[in-house]
């Protein structure tokens, strides 16, 4: 008998039946956002902020499928609505659910009856979900679709990208007015230099009018909290950083999976802009990618300027949603 739980006690992710389950599929292989100790480590921390659910799928006693939700907000065409929004809490636009291949229709069949009764509806930008709801399920909607401009195929494409003209000009340019000095920390991340990116992604927005979500306390303790997560098979958290004469010019928090690195949180000193801090730091990623042979540089969901400069191509994440009522259904039809 196929059941559902949807509870606000995250415990069993730290269990072996929940570890057992992601590493027994070779389709997460080296998926550091599923990991259910990084899902804990999430929802343990946005739980100070806002509703936070697991929601596991059984059949019978044995564990099928789960993922990590939060409960907010969101506005569609001027009507605030309720929903779960599944996988990484603002920190991976696009994570996979963790779910046995044979169970697929009974999970999303199981998540909507516990959608409906909390009169609520799920969305979420993942290829996963929206592939398989092409595919399977009539009556999901995408209601918005966002580029995410990345950099692939070999280390020689790479280097070719940290040798153009922009990027490299910019790097000699500040090299001989001063030191430059690069940093990558990959393992024991302290505190003291945490809080130093903390502050300055702080300041960088704060000059646009922009609070930036490190204002919020919760934020810094999930990356602290990350940062001392130690599943280094799975992925890693990264922290970039350019100085000049003991002076911070630019600090970026990123994510080591795979072949792959993920570009996610760049902040520069606003007061060095001329010195094309930010444009000196992803030269130096450039040169950290190919040192640790990393193939794909992955610069997020964005349609910023800067993002598609070095890229050479886009893969494209449709936010879906799906509706627990006709209500909603009739509001906001548009049909993949």
């Amino acid at each position: 008998m196929i059941r559902s739980e949807l509870t606000e006690d995250f415990s069993p992710l730290r269990s072996q039946e929940y570890l057992d389950l992601f590493e027994s599929l070779p389709i997460l292989k080296k998926s550091y956002f599923n990991h259910p100790y990084f899902l804990f480590e999430c929802l343990n921390a946005f739980s100070k902020i806002e509703p936070c659910f697991l929601f596991s799928v059984f059949d019978d006693d044995k564990l099928i499928g789960f993922d990590a939700f939060r409960k907010t907000k969101i506005k569609l065409r001027g009507i605030n609505i309720n929903c779960l929004v599944p996988g990484g809490y603002k920190i991976a636009e696009y994570n996979m659910p963790v779910i046995n291949p044979g169970f697929y229709n009974e999970f999303f069949q199981q998540l909507s009856i516990a959608a409906k009764k909390e009169s609520i509806f799920y969305h979420n930008c993942s290829p996963f979900y929206t592939e398989f709801f092409k595919k399977e399920v009539k009556e999901s909607f995408v209601y918005s679709i966002s580029s995410n401009p990345i950099l692939k195929n070999s280390k020689d494409e790479i280097l070719k990208a940290s040798l153009k003209k922009g990027i490299s000009r910019d790097y000699k340019s500040l090299s001989k007015k001063t030191k430059v000095d690069i940093h990558h920390l990959k393992d024991n991340i302290q505190q003291k230099i945490l809080n130093q990116f903390f502050e300055l992604h702080i300041k960088r927005w704060d000059s646009n009018g922009i609070v930036s979500k490190f204002c919020q306390e919760v934020y810094k303790e999930v990356y602290h909290a990350l940062c001392n997560l130690k599943i280094p098979e799975y992925g890693r958290i990264v922290l970039n950083y350019i100085k000049s004469e003991d002076e911070l010019l630019a600090m970026h928090l990123g994510f080591m999976i795979g072949d792959s690195f993920l570009y996610q949180i760049p902040a520069f000193d606003i007061k060095q802009r001329s010195k094309s801090p930010g444009s000196v730091l992803l030269k130096a990623i450039l040169d950290f990618m190919i040192n640790e042979e990393l193939a794909i540089l992955d610069m997020g969901c964005g349609i910023e300027e800067y993002k598609f400069r070095y890229m050479n191509d886009v893969v494209n994440y449709f936010t879906i949603a799906r509706f627990p009522n006709a209500l909603y259904s009739k509001l906001f039809r548009i049909k993949l």
